[in-house]
């Protein structure tokens, strides 16, 4: 029972983490427009920075969605 409520919950957030990393990636090529537009491109630099650890943690969570599910 425990099991196939984890399976449910995980199909569920699939989509989601998709969705996130979809919309992650269009922001960051987005937000790369700012480093080219400004001279002082520090503050678009850490903008970007931003979003690409955003994305490696969207990225880790699946990873780690994979893991618990074998262990399970």
């Amino acid at each position: 029972m425990f099991k196939k409520v984890i399976d449910i919950i995980i199909k569920l957030m699939i989509p989601f983490v998709i969705l996130a990393l979809i919309t992650g990636t269009a922001k960051l090529f987005l937000d790369l427009r700012e480093v080219f537009k400004g001279p002082a491109s520090a503050g678009a630099f850490d903008t970007i920075v931003t979003n690409i650890l955003s994305m490696f943690v969207l990225i880790n969570f699946s990873a780690e969605r994979r893991f618990f599910c074998s262990k399970i």
